[in-house]
Parts: structure tokens; sequence; C-alpha cells
């Protein structure tokens, strides 16, 4: 639906508390519960030397971000336009700006090149400063805001265009028309770029090669999180990512320290970001494992670190010692034919040494 409006003002000149309310409380749609995470500024200027008018166009697009990933652009837009005199005779000469002079429209488009409708009507619209006899024109038609002026005035104007939250794709894009004179003609701006994949290889810092359980990957930043779980041959990749600076931290597996990267994801990418955890140092546990009620050793007996995968056996005595990954709480399991099962939690210091005994209650 387009909304279109002219006013005549003559001699008019607003008070600068005005101003300032006009300027600070321009319409808008409810208060977005997002976040802000892009903002481009827009600055465009031109003069018809022959009538030695000008017009000065700045803007400053806002890109939010909801809870589920949609996004909604925001553009606070002034101009100021008027008449110079620059010589004998030319002032006051009665020339016009012509509706091109005046002109600016703006556009916003996802990836697919499809055309964002405007949330905003002219009611967004506020002029003000205006001196000698001015004429404003506003016609949003769902996309621009257009202005005309006699060549004797000089008029400032403010307004907040809102465009719906939408999904984000494949882009989101701005373009500016600043008139249809010739002066200056249509610029684009990319206010996000199209989606971007981080991808890499987890592996072992000591020995380089790849790490086949699951790493737990998080890319997070105060605006948004992604996550994934390397695959077993240690590859990860993370694909619909905004580009942007990101922390990348890593979970597990359990022998590993976990690590952490500062990235930042580029389109078109992909971007490339190995990982290298370095593992726990080994420690030494030993103990006894016995039979419960009667406190003789069990040989053969199996003793097995959950968290690195190592086991050992005890001997006849019923004694073993093994390495074992130290300086975290591990858990630690005991099993022998005939008796139940029993795990136990315990920290060796690191590169360090401990003693963890279990007793085993016979099943039959």
């Amino acid at each position: 639906m387009s909304a279109r409006k002219g006013i005549s003002i003559g001699l008019v000149f607003v008070l600068a508390s005005s101003i300032l309310v006009a300027i600070s409380s321009p319409a808008r749609a409810d208060p977005i519960p997002a976040t802000l995470i892009s903002t481009v500024s827009v600055s465009l200027s031109w003069t018809d030397p022959t009538y030695h008018t000008y017009v000065q166009v700045s803007a400053r697009a806002q890109v939010f971000e909801d809870s589920s990933r949609n996004i909604q652009v925001q553009v606070l837009y002034s101009t100021s336009t008027g008449y110079t005199a620059t010589g004998t005779g030319v002032a006051n000469s009665g020339h016009q700006f012509t509706t091109g002079n005046g002109l600016a429209i703006f556009k916003v488009f996802n990836g697919q090149n499809q055309q964002l409708s405007l949330v905003s009507d002219c009611s967004s619209l506020y002029v003000y400063q205006v001196a000698g006899t001015g004429i404003y024109d506003c016609d949003f038609g769902g996309n621009y805001l257009q202005l005309q002026f006699e060549s004797s005035a000089y008029a400032s104007v403010v307004a907040n265009m809102v465009w719906p939250f939408v999904p984000y794709d494949s882009g989101i894009y701005l373009t500016v028309l600043a008139d249809t004179c010739g002066c200056s003609g249509l610029h684009s701006y990319t206010l996000l770029p199209a989606t971007a994949t981080l991808q890499g290889q987890v592996s072992d810092a000591s020995t380089g090669q790849p790490i086949t359980t699951g790493t737990t990957i998080t890319v997070s930043n105060s605006a948004r999180s992604y996550g994934t779980t390397s695959t077993p041959s240690g590859s990860y990749s993370i694909g619909g990512m905004l580009p942007d600076k990101y922390t990348l931290s890593t979970s597990g597996p359990c022998p590993y320290n976990s690590a952490l990267y500062l990235v930042t994801v580029t389109y078109p990418g992909p971007t490339t970001q190995n990982v290298a955890l370095v593992p726990y140092s080994l420690g030494t546990l030993s103990g006894y494992v016995t039979n419960s009620k009667n406190g003789h050793g069990i040989a053969g007996a199996t003793v097995q670190d959950t968290c690195g995968g190592r086991t050992t056996t005890t001997d006849s005595a019923g004694h073993y010692s093994f390495s074992v990954v130290s300086g975290k709480q591990i858990q630690v399991t005991a099993s022998a034919t005939g008796y139940s099962s029993s795990t136990q939690s315990v920290t060796v210091p690191a590169a360090g040494s401990a003693t963890l005994n279990f007793a085993l209650a016979k099943t039959r």
C-alpha cells in the first residue's frame, strides 16, 4: 500500500527542543526482542552545478537477530536538501529541485534477490529546520522515501524505516537509489553476507593422529552459538553460520584437555580451523582386588581406566599397577568372573601415583 503526503511550509522555524524530540522519537514497530548484530553506514551527497542545489543523504542500517535466528532490518534515514547561492543573481532565482534531485529509495533484498516490504509508513517521517517556502513529498510505496523542495527552501528530514523479521538464508542486502538526475545513481551495501561453513580436523597434539572418539565442538559469540561432534575420522563441519568472530571450544574425549581457539568465519569460505587436543599426562594407579568376604586376593581380575581405556589384570596375589590418565577425576572399574564388578572414582596427581583397592562380592 502506498501512502503519500504533500505539505507546503512558509517561513517555519522549529525550536531546538522540538527538533531533538523529532529525531529521537521516530515511529517504529513494537520493541525488538533481538540482538543487534550488524551496522552499516550510508553517506551520499550530490549537487546540481547549474542551479547550485544540493542533497545530502545519510543513513544507519541496523540488522537484528531474534532467538529463532530470524533477522530484521532497520534504517534510520536523514537527508538535507536546499539551495546555495554561489554567484550574483543566482539566489532565489525560482529554479526548483526536480523530483529526481530530491529522491532517495531504500530497498532490502535477500540472497534470492527477493525484495522485502517495509513495515513503516509516512508517519515515521519528520521535517524540521525549514526556511523559505518548502514542499516535501512522502511516498513509501512499500519501499522508498521521496522528497521534493523548491529551490529557495532548506529542509532536513528524519525517517525510521523498518522491515519485518524474516528467516535468514543467503544474505541480506541494502540498495540506495540516490536521485534520478544521474548525479549519484545506485549504491549497494551488504548488511549480512550469505551463510558460511567452518570445518576442520581434530587430532592428538602429541602424535598428530586423528582422534576417532567424538569431540564436541562449540562455536559461539555473544549473539549466537553453533555446535557439532567430530566424526570417527576426526573431521567436523558446521554449516549455516553467520560470518563473524567466534570462540571455538571443545569438550571430550576424556583423555584430552579442552581446547580454545579464536576463529573468524568468512564468506564464502569454507573457513578451516584444525583442532589439536593435548592429552592429559599419565600417572600410576596401584592396588589390590580382593574377595569382599574373606579378603583374599583375586587373581586374573580386570582393572580398567574408563577414561583412557587402558586395562590391566591382577597377579596371583590380586595386585595390579598400570598407567592411567592423571590430573583429573577418572572412573576405574574392577571385574572378575563370578564376582560383581565395582566402579570407583579417583584422581591421580598429574604425572604422580595413587592407590585404589577393590573388594568384590561373589555372585555364586
